[in-house]
């Protein structure tokens, strides 16, 4: 796009002076100042109140999103048992590749890099991500993904991505010269990080820090994504529309602030100016004045006075009436833009299940546009991330651990290692971020096993366990029941018992529950043969024959209801029990 520093500084200078951008930096200004509760100055004289409501209101947003489940998952319904395998190694790769960068993170001093998309979501209303893999200077594979603050962030849009972008940032000179190596005279300079569709370069002080050379991609690896449903728009009358793109938390609330602030300043100066109110001092001559501050706990009550010196308070202060309806309107207009009171742990009673429900509806209308958002951007870099891995050129296995959509860990105790040539192309993996609300569980669990009683069940156990019971791994629970299950028999808690005994070294204790395990198996053997003898042999004609066959051949029927076993066989067509080894004369014999 770009080839010579002073085309990318002049787009970089020329997209920051726009009116949109300038209106934007404005607003997050703002907004930040709201976050870090900066003081309100109700001017001099009157007392300062600052409410922590945006803070602890950005906090619980902040802690949903930290604690949201990322799942990313290649739907198995479809595949091949061949194609699941592929899927599954998929998976591990872009978890692990995900853990393998918050570890980064975390030595770089920096949040893991759902804490962060969760910030610049909230407070930014966008996010920005710029995912490549690299190598070190080892020759291993690198792969990362960095979140890019908006604010300091240029770029131009394109029908299929973006065309450029230049990150802008503020770095000491020994970053400077740890990560490319120059070494500059100032302190703190300015790094330029420039990206387009073929090259990347680094600028410091407008000079190539890092030369402009090809990347290897054919497209730019910047991911920007905003938070609403608000798509670009043109009003004649009003024309800069793009600066409400990408809203933060604070849209609906950030103008109720100051009014809360100014208000309860007021209250607060007139209750103060309770304890101390202004006094007039009436005398002859109007010169008489009070040497001591009478309010002061510690000072004496009896003062000295002329007869014809008077003091009294100058007026009593006192709110005004609507004071108290102003303040409850704009505390029921912020919590109506906000989480309710609820939501902070604020219950009297115990809540109902539409109760609940209704609470779990107001903080998913707060958060469901940030989290489509978290979405749309790990998807792409998912995407990003299998295309530049599985193309390339010579980059070594990665190891890998963490945990998969199921929870089930893998990677431990060592890692797993993935080559490009098990990442096939084509994949396209689905992310979900599921957040923890509150629910009404006693009412799930009533419902779920309502769900299975029948001769025939409404739904299906595996189906109970995944859609309504929320089960990560519906098969693998299904398999630790069984387990659960099996634990019961006697002869399996023997045997536990006879190993518990042999690693606490106590082999006397363990002999005495072998031998109940060898009599317990010999009394098991004898009763299984004992009823194999007991039991009367099938005649060979009823097997595989229907009442109507039998009676086709002269045998007469079994009646209704009365099992073969129950029949004598001699009824049947067969030998009595009493005959059977017996030798039969012929007639001749007889």
């Amino acid at each position: 796009m770009f080839t010579e520093i002073a085309q990318i500084t002049d787009a970089t200078s020329g997209f920051n002076n726009d009116t949109v951008q300038v209106s934007l930096r404005k607003r997050w200004d703002g907004d930040f100042n709201l976050y870090r509760l900066e003081p309100y100055d109700a001017g001099r004289g009157y007392v300062s109140y600052t409410s922590n409501a945006p803070r602890v209101f950005a906090d619980r947003v902040l802690t949903r999103l930290f604690k949201a489940k990322a799942l990313i998952r290649i739907p198995p319904e479809t595949l091949t048992e061949a194609q699941r395998k592929e899927a599954s190694m998929v998976e591990r790769f872009l978890y692990g590749v995900y853990k393998l960068n918050d570890e980064r993170l975390a030595a770089m001093l920096l949040p893991s890099l759902q804490a962060q998309m969760a910030w610049y979501l909230s407070l930014r209303g966008m996010v920005a991500l710029r995912v490549f893999i690299t190598k070190t200077e080892d020759g291993e594979t690198d792969p990362q993904i960095r979140v890019l603050d908006p604010y300091h962030l240029a770029y131009q849009e394109g029908d299929k991505g973006l065309l450029w972008a230049a990150y802008t940032r503020r770095a000491s000179k020994e970053q400077v010269k740890e990560e490319y190596g120059s070494v500059v005279a100032q302190d703190e300079v300015t790094v330029i990080d420039y990206w387009d569709t073929k090259n990347n370069g680094v600028i410091i002080e407008g000079r190539w820090a890092k030369p402009l050379e090809p990347h290897g991609l054919d497209y730019c690896p910047i991911v920007i994504s905003r938070v609403g449903a608000m798509p670009p728009t043109y009003h004649d009358v009003y024309r800069y529309t793009g600066k409400h793109l990408g809203e933060s938390i604070y849209a609906s609330t950030r103008g109720l602030f100051p009014i809360l602030n100014k208000t309860m300043s007021d209250l607060l100066t007139v209750v103060r100016r309770g304890v101390k109110v202004p006094l007039g001092i009436w005398s002859s001559d109007g010169q008489a004045t009070l040497d001591e501050d009478i309010w002061q706990v510690d000072k004496a009550a009896l003062i000295p006075l002329r007869s014809d010196i008077k003091i009294a308070p100058i007026m009593e202060p006192s709110m005004p009436r609507d004071a108290s309806a102003l303040v409850n309107m704009v505390l029921g207009d912020i919590q109506r833009g906000n989480y309710a009171y609820l939501t902070y742990g604020q219950v009297e009673t115990r809540l109902s299940g539409y109760a609940i429900n209704q609470l779990r509806e107001s903080e998913e209308a707060v958060t469901a546009y940030a989290i489509r958002s978290m979405e749309i951007t790990d998807e792409m870099s998912c995407r990003m991330l299998l295309d530049q891995f599985r193309r390339g050129d010579g980059f070594k296995p990665v190891e890998v651990r963490g945990r998969t959509s199921t929870n089930r860990p893998f990677g431990y105790p060592e890692k797993i290692k993935i080559r490009t040539t098990d990442i096939k192309p084509g994949w396209h993996p689905e992310v979900r971020i599921e957040l923890s609300l509150p629910e009404d569980e006693p009412q799930r669990f009533i419902m779920a096993n309502q769900a299975r009683q029948g001769e025939r069940p409404l739904l299906s156990d595996r189906t109970i366990r995944e859609k309504m019971l929320l089960v990560d791994d519906p098969d693998l629970e299904e398999q630790l029941i069984d387990l659960e299950f099996g634990k019961n028999i006697p002869l399996v808690k023997l045997q536990r018992m006879f190993d518990a005994y042999m690693v606490e070294g106590r082999p006397d204790l363990a002999e005495y529950v072998m031998n109940e395990i060898q009599r317990l198996i010999l009394d098991l053997k004898g009763r299984l043969a004992s009823a194999q003898t007991q039991q009367p042999m099938m005649p060979r004609m009823e097997r595989g024959m229907m009442p109507e066959e039998t009676m086709s051949q002269g045998i007469p029927a079994r009646q209704p209801g009365v099992p073969a076993w129950a029949s004598p066989p001699e009824e049947l067509g067969a030998t009595p029990g009493g005959a059977r080894g017996a030798i039969l004369r012929t007639e001749e014999e007889v």
